[in-house]
């Protein structure tokens, strides 16, 4: 739905959108269907409104939106290192495992978990609001799903949280370090803000002890 500043709502099917419908820039989306729509960003947007548009117009989530969110998901920026290499990305935390999604690899995991590769006009995909979308499916069970395939992209990782170990002594708004075993151990580093903390906690709380 799209309200002008003058005259009536507009609504434009999520299947009437083209295959290459959706052009995204810095300030702006434009949006290709049965009716064309040019959508102006605010300064202060966080949600990224192309990969919002993507997802919804795809398999999971057209038609299959649910009103509560899947709960217990943490959703962080973070580091991949290992040895005197690194990788910058997000780190998805939930109660069997942790998901890292490398920085700039947004347009390969919206294909990996939709299918479909994206708009041409789209040039990049912020990973947290692809993330936050996906919480919006019907059950915790095609959330994984759907995260099971975007761990499959180039510098991904899911690990179990029975096979890993964190230093459960640091808070976790100072650093959730969490480490694979030897021989050649591989350390995710991150930390999250007040609003996720009550959450990392409860997901921490129940990974094994070592």
């Amino acid at each position: 739905m799209w309200k002008p500043l003058v005259g009536e709502p507009v609504q434009l099917p999520l299947r009437s959108i083209l295959p290459d419908g959706i052009r995204s820039s810095l300030f702006s989306v434009r949006v290709i269907g049965e009716r064309t729509l040019h959508l102006l960003k605010s300064k202060n947007q966080q949600t990224d409104l192309g990969a919002v548009l993507e997802l919804q117009r795809q398999s999971p989530l057209l038609g299959s939106m649910a009103a509560e969110r899947v709960a217990d998901v943490v959703c962080y920026e973070a580091t991949l290192s290992q040895g005197s290499t690194s990788r910058k990305g997000v780190a998805v935390l939930r109660p069997g495992y942790v998901a890292f999604l490398p920085q700039n690899r947004g347009l390969e995991v919206l294909r990996a978990i939709t299918g479909v590769a994206p708009s041409r006009g789209v040039e990049s995909i912020h990973l947290p609001s692809v993330i936050g979308q996906l919480r919006h499916l019907p059950s915790e069970v095609t959330f994984d799903a759907c995260m099971a395939r975007a761990v499959a992209v180039e510098g991904a990782v899911r690990w179990s949280a029975w096979k890993v170990r964190y230093d459960a002594r640091v808070p976790v708004w100072t650093d959730i370090r969490i480490q694979t075993g030897d021989p050649r151990p591989q350390v995710l580093s991150g930390k999250v803000d007040w609003s996720q903390q009550a959450a990392a906690e409860r997901i921490l709380a129940d990974w094994p002890k070592r």
